[in-house]
Parts: C-alpha cells; sequence; structure tokens
C-alpha cells in the first residue's frame, strides 16, 4: 500500500512539473521541428553521450580502487546519472548526490567522509585545471 500510495504521489508531482513546463507552448510548432529532424544525427549523438557517462564511470571506478572499493560499473553509472540529474536541479549538487548515490548502493563512504567524496573533487579540480592550461 505504502508503494502504491507513493508512486501515485510521484506521478502526481511529475504531472504538475510536467504542466509548469510545457505551458505556453506552441506544440504544433515542436511537432513540426520534430517531423524536419534528421534522426540519423539525433542516433549519433545518443551514441556519444551515453559513452560520455559510461566512460566517466570506469574512470570512477579506476580512481576508486586504489583506496579499497571494488564497485560494478552499472552502479557508478547510475550514480554519475543521478549527480547530473541533480545538477540540473541544484547547481553543484551532483558531486554530494553522486558519492551520496553510491553509498547507497556500494556502502562506499560518502562525501563528508574521505574516499568517494575525495574523488569526486580531485575529478573537479583536475578539469578545472585542464580548462585554464
Amino acid at each position: 500500500m505504502k508503494n502504491a500510495i507513493t508512486i501515485l504521489v510521484s506521478i502526481a508531482i511529475a504531472g504538475i512539473f510536467l504542466w509548469v513546463a510545457l505551458r505556453g507552448l506552441d506544440l504544433d510548432k515542436i511537432e513540426q521541428s520534430l517531423k524536419k529532424a534528421n534522426y540519423l544525427w539525433v542516433g549519433f549523438a545518443a551514441v556519444f553521450g551515453v559513452s560520455a557517462y559510461i566512460f566517466r564511470a570506469v574512470r570512477w571506478n579506476l580512481l576508486l580502487e586504489p583506496m579499497g572499493h571494488k564497485i560494478s560499473n552499472s552502479n557508478s553509472l547510475w550514480s554519475i546519472s543521478f549527480g547530473y540529474l541533480m545538477n540540473l536541479t541544484i547547481p553543484r549538487s551532483g558531486e554530494l548526490a553522486r558519492s551520496t548515490a553510491l553509498y547507497g548502493v556500494e556502502k562506499v563512504p560518502e562525501a563528508s567522509q574521505p574516499n568517494a567524496g575525495d574523488v569526486v573533487y580531485i575529478l573537479r579540480i583536475g578539469i578545472i585545471r585542464e580548462s585554464l592550461s
């Protein structure tokens, strides 16, 4: 019963957000744009986008392995995806969400402790350093 209520509340909240996001849009114009789209390029973009997530998941696994944490690629992938989703809602919250999500499925210490959180910030510093050089 509790699961059914949770699902119904989630669907209701999603419906409200969907209505807020779509109100005022010209759906006919969107339909015309979708008809004109070249789906070969959309497919290429999807393949490269998913590949980027997979490579990031593998990279995170490689960085955590020397610390004694052997995690599955799928759990790493879902944690990274959840982190990106959180970044869409609250900027820069994805790093904490990624570490916390990984703790939930693999019991890797979360961001308040060393290990997974440190790896997230090491990655962030490396990306910033590369962009400045």
